[in-house]
C-alpha cells in the first residue's frame, strides 16, 4: 500500500493524535451536547434531569441504572439497603424534588394510596360526582315495573345501570 504523506509525517500526525485525543473527544462531546439543547433535547451524560412528573432523575451511583428516581435513591442509603417493589417513598411537604431525608417517608403501597386518599372516601348516591341519577329517580327504577330499555331511554343511562340498580348492586341505601 502507498502512502501520499512520508512514514515520519504520519508518526507525527498519530503521536500529536494521542496527546491531543483526550481534549478532541471532549470538545466533540461538548458540541453533541449543545447540539442536543438546541434542538430541545436533554444532553448526553446529563447527571440529573426532571421528569414530567416533577421527580428528579438521576443514574443508580451503585446499579447504574439509567433513569432511578433520587427519593428512591435517598431511601435506600438512609436505610441502608435497596427498597422492594412493594415500598413507596412519600414526599411529606407534597414538593416531588425537595430529597431531603426529614421530607421523606418510607411505606407501603398500600398505605401510600389510604394517604393519598384522605377522607375521600367512596361516596353513595347523589355525594358522588360520577352519579346521574337522584335518589327519587332510582326509587322509581326500582318500583317500575317497566322494561329495562325503556328506563335507560327516559334517564338517559345505560341498561346496565337501570340492571345494577334493580338487583342492588348500586344504590343499596334507597329503599
Amino acid at each position: 500500500m502507498k502512502y501520499k504523506t512520508s512514514k515520519k509525517e504520519r508518526e507525527y500526525s498519530l503521536a500529536y493524535y494521542y496527546e491531543r485525543r483526550d481534549q478532541v473527544l471532549k470538545e466533540a462531546k461538548e458540541e453533541r451536547a449543545a447540539k442536543r439543547v438546541r434542538e430541545g433535547k436533554r444532553p448526553y451524560g446529563q447527571p440529573r434531569y426532571m421528569d414530567d412528573h416533577g421527580y428528579i432523575i438521576v443514574r443508580h451511583p451503585i446499579t447504574g441504572k439509567h433513569q432511578c428516581r433520587e427519593h428512591r435513591i435517598v431511601m435506600e442509603s438512609h436505610i441502608g439497603r435497596p427498597l422492594t417493589k412493594g415500598e413507596v417513598v412519600h414526599h411529606i411537604n407534597g414538593i416531588k424534588d425537595d430529597n431531603r431525608i426529614e421530607n421523606l417517608l418510607l411505606m407501603s403501597a398500600s398505605e401510600h394510596s389510604k394517604l393519598h386518599a384522605g377522607n375521600n372516601k367512596c361516596r353513595e348516591g347523589e355525594d358522588n360526582p360520577m352519579a346521574s341519577l337522584n335518589a327519587s329517580q332510582v326509587r322509581v327504577i326500582k318500583h317500575s315495573r317497566k322494561i329495562t330499555k325503556f328506563l335507560a331511554n327516559k334517564y338517559n343511562v345505560s341498561v346496565f345501570v337501570i340492571r345494577d340498580i334493580r338487583s342492588g348492586r348500586t344504590w343499596k341505601h334507597i329503599k
